[in-house]
């Protein structure tokens, strides 16, 4: 693809006097492997996501990559005994690949990706760290009052066990959907870094209860937020290892309204790639992009009635 880039010579002739540069981007052809992979604590089937990067004026979704040989999974256990697991191809138009399902992750266990894609070989290790306790879960009804929506919330205590050096993701689902108002509270994560065994704090609770989006095409003032009146609420608490929690923490940070949102605060530096614990073991091959993670997983479910 060529871009055009008009020069203006001058603000008084502007219609007049215009050069048209054409210009070849160097490697303006070349696609990125995008891994999506999660291996979680008591689930037997295992999933990988594999897609292709495409121009960022395309206004296309990422296409399930093609020309992957093979997607292989290495399961280290608590006991050091090692198995192979070749995935296999369980939907073309996502590019998904499924496990056999013959073992059941457990906390403690270290599982090393590989995936063979054009000819080159890719990796990405994770260990499934344990998950915290959670102490209570139950909802209440918040009426509108100083400017706050009405509607469902959920009251959630839990903490992380003793041992420093523990880190958190909080998902949401409402009616089984992955759930979420704005980008700023898409992914509430946590870490025992500043204080061990306690209870999580407030910011926790905020993500768990998202403001509505008043942005939204489909907005109503007079719907209940964030929950209502049947909705079955899933809150997943995964224990991830570092390298997971410092991916989601730079997609908080690129992506939060406190540092001026998508865009960045004034004179910010442009966005960087999300660091990715996936590498090519060729350093000069296809770049790679995404997250394979393994994760401890305590989840709790409520249907408001």
């Amino acid at each position: 693809m060529k871009k055009i880039i008009y020069i203006v010579a001058s603000l008084f002739v502007l219609q007049s006097c215009r050069t048209d540069i054409d210009l070849d981007f160097k490697g303006q052809n070349e696609s990125a492997l995008v891994v999506e992979g999660y291996v979680t604590e008591g689930k037997p089937i295992s999933t990988v996501k594999l897609t292709s990067t495409v121009m960022y004026n395309s206004g296309n979704v990422n296409p399930p990559a093609t020309d992957v040989e093979y997607v292989r999974l290495k399961r280290i256990d608590i006991l050091g005994n090692t198995t192979f697991d070749t995935l296999s191809l369980f939907n073309s138009t996502t590019g998904e690949y499924k496990t056999s399902g013959k073992y059941i992750p457990a906390v403690g266990e270290k599982y090393e990706l590989e995936v063979k894609f054009k000819g080159e070989i890719f990796k990405a290790e994770s260990i499934i760290n344990r998950a915290a306790v959670v102490d209570s879960a139950n909802y209440f009804y918040q009426p509108e009052r100083f400017g706050t929506q009405k509607g469902y919330q959920i009251r959630y205590a839990a903490k992380d066990l003793p041992g420093k050096g523990e880190y958190f993701w909080f998902e949401k689902l409402k009616n089984g959907k992955p759930y979420w108002e704005t980008l700023s509270d898409k992914f509430t994560i946590w870490n025992d870094l500043f204080g061990d065994n306690l209870t999580f704090p407030a910011p926790v609770l905020f993500g768990i209860n998202p403001g509505p989006n008043t942005e939204k095409p489909d907005y109503n003032a007079d719907k209940d937020y964030p929950y209502a009146l049947g909705d079955t609420v899933t809150i997943n608490c995964y224990g991830v290892d570092e390298k997971a929690y410092r991916f989601y923490n730079d997609f908080v940070q690129q992506n939060s309204s406190a540092d001026g949102g998508a865009l960045g605060p004034l004179f910010a530096p442009p966005m960087d790639n999300i660091r990715s614990n996936l590498y090519n073991t060729n350093p000069k091959g296809i770049k790679v992009l995404g997250l394979f993670s393994a994760r401890g997983l305590v989840s709790t479910q409520m249907i408001i009635k």
